[in-house]
């Protein structure tokens, strides 16, 4: 008996699959083609936001967002194909994503977050180094959710949207160059005027500094340990670091040549 059942069943089974075979494979094959479509599509369109110097981060999320759209739509159509109403399909995505919706605020918020961030172009570029929530990391890319930021240890961190939209953002490379002060405390026994001069020859003489605008040199404290003064200089963003450091390094090696003594305990430091 019940090897009769089951041949019923594999045979109503079979009889069933060579009844919708046809719709089947058209089913695969509009699979397929939506799958090729949306990446063609996904490629003409970032070559066409190329030539047209759209900024990086619109052309990320754009693509994204066309690929997802045209992936739904594909998936769709096969559904017809092989029978499936696809207005239930669509009330009842509908209905999910209301429900879903209703126990994700937070992530909705983030994804209303990445579209207006987009929409009115975001206070940053990929690519460039930026400091968010405490944390400080180029940006990779700009997601529907969440901005993916690549910290300087190598770690990707992810910030939710909604945040980039509330929080102050600070953009270290809006522009080329960043302008900082580097300062110095020397001891009250020491030549104030050669110090002076030797920290502005060593700013003009350091590679990675700008010659414009010009490396200024200024007293900025009379303290309890001896006179700060310290160099105003412009660092290209793209070798800030390596430049800032050679700098100080530069700095030491000059006072101790001119007998410039830098006060005991004294801080000598680069301003964010």
């Amino acid at each position: 008996m019940f090897d009769r059942d089951l041949k019923e069943t594999a045979l109503f089974f079979y009889q069933a699959l060579i009844t919708h075979l046809p719709q089947i494979v058209y089913a695969l094959v509009i699979l397929v083609l939506g799958w090729w479509l949306a990446k063609l599509i996904g490629r003409l369109l970032s070559v066409m936001m190329k030539r047209r110097a759209v900024d990086l981060t619109v052309a990320l999320f754009i693509s994204r967002f066309i690929y997802i759209a045209i992936i739904t739509f594909t998936i769709l159509a096969a559904l017809a194909q092989v029978g499936v109403q696809t207005n239930s399909v669509v009330a009842l995505l509908g209905a999910s994503f209301l429900a879903i919706g209703l126990a994700l605020r937070n992530a909705l918020s983030n994804l209303a977050s990445g579209i207006l961030l987009i929409a009115f172009r975001p206070p940053f570029k990929v690519g460039h180094v930026i400091e968010v929530a405490g944390q400080i990391g180029m940006v990779k890319e700009v997601q529907f959710l969440y901005t993916i930021i690549q910290n300087f240890e190598n770690k990707m961190i992810a910030v939710p949207n909604s945040t980039l939209m509330s929080a102050t953002v600070i953009d270290y490379w809006a522009e080329v160059y960043r302008v900082t002060d580097v300062s110095v405390v020397i001891t009250y026994d020491a030549d104030l005027l050669a110090a002076k001069a030797i920290l502005l020859e060593v700013a003009q003489k350091q590679p990675g500094i700008l010659k414009e605008p010009k490396p200024f040199v200024a007293v900025n404290g009379l303290k309890e340990a001896g006179v700060s003064i310290f160099a105003r200089v412009a660092i290209n963003n793209a070798i800030y670091d390596e430049t800032g450091w050679a700098f100080l390094e530069a700095i030491k090696l000059a006072f101790d040549a001119n007998n410039i003594k830098i006060a005991h305990r004294s801080l000598v430091k680069i301003s964010d």
